[in-house]
């Protein structure tokens, strides 16, 4: 195994892993790619490559695909069926022309194909496509990441509403909110009009959790203040619990979905509605019931 060639100041620069028993090719490569910002790393045989990555994770791997100790294709066999190294985009260069080669290399899941000799110019949009690829891929990986979360919270959150845990429900909306801005993105990137369906079903449960009645609550409590004030509503509630429990102003902000400014003219409005002085401190009321 070659020594990593891992510069500390390039340290945020795309890392590409080239994996050939060909130092010529290696160096070429390199000299090919200089000057694109990118951190290289070597291996001079297929062999060597799983125990490689047990300890660094490059952005995209060059496989040759006929080497000595181990061919690229059963590099790609062993990549493809590891959860942790699947996605992992693999450009596969081969003298091999033919097309057995070329449908063998994409079945085990390699992300672009060169034939040599290669060309300075095809190598670098081939790499700057798969790094384009692992962009998106990581995002849609994020997106799954936040729907797995989400639907932990709503499996947890099975009982009534009046039980659920309002930083729990709006973390979930937090985590919505993120997935429909990422899935915004990604539609606008892909051209794939199908997503805004989605997107309308999570402004429809924004919409409806908006709506629904004060979470994780002083059931009592709120009895108190409706038995002293029937017009409040569900955000009026929701309000006067977040003061009672001391949160922020920046943590009820959070909390509610609303602009800080927002929140004194929403306290003024509710004081008005009780029919407290200007002169009390709305908090401290609260807090004596």
């Amino acid at each position: 195994m070659l020594t990593p060639n891992i510069l500390t100041k390039e340290a945020k620069a795309p890392k590409i892993l080239i994996v050939d028993d060909r130092e010529y090719d290696r160096i070429l490569y390199k000299e090919y790619l200089d000057g694109c910002n990118y951190v290289f790393d070597e291996l001079d045989d297929g062999d060597l490559v799983m125990n490689y990555l047990t300890s660094s994770i490059p952005d995209v791997i060059i496989l040759d695909w006929q080497m000595s100790r181990m061919d690229g294709v059963e590099v790609l066999k062993l990549l493809r069926y590891h959860r942790n190294y699947k996605h992992i985009p693999i450009v596969v260069i081969t003298g091999q022309e033919s097309i057995e080669v070329l449908e063998t290399a994409f079945d085990y899941g390699c992300s672009d194909f060169l034939i040599k000799p290669v060309n300075q110019k095809e190598l670098k949009v081939r790499i700057q496509n798969a790094l384009r690829q692992k962009d998106k891929l990581t995002n849609i990986l994020s997106q799954n990441s936040n729907l797995e979360e989400l639907n932990q919270l709503l499996q947890k959150n099975q009982d009534p509403v009046e039980h659920r845990s309002v930083v729990e429900l709006n973390k979930a909306k937090s985590l919505l909110l993120d997935l429909k801005e990422k899935m915004k993105v990604f539609s606008a990137s892909n051209g794939q009009k199908n997503i805004s369906g989605a997107i309308n079903e999570i402004d429809q449960f924004l919409l409806v959790e908006s709506e629904r009645p004060a979470i994780n609550a002083d059931q009592a409590f709120n009895k108190k203040l409706l038995s002293i004030c029937p017009s409040l509503t569900t955000l009026d509630l929701q309000h006067c619990n977040l003061i009672r429990n001391n949160l922020s102003n920046q943590e009820i902000a959070e909390l509610l979905f609303v602009e800080i400014k927002s929140l004194q003219t929403t306290r003024y409005r509710i004081k008005k509605k009780i029919g407290l002085e200007k002169n009390i401190n709305l908090k401290s009321y609260l807090l004596t019931l």
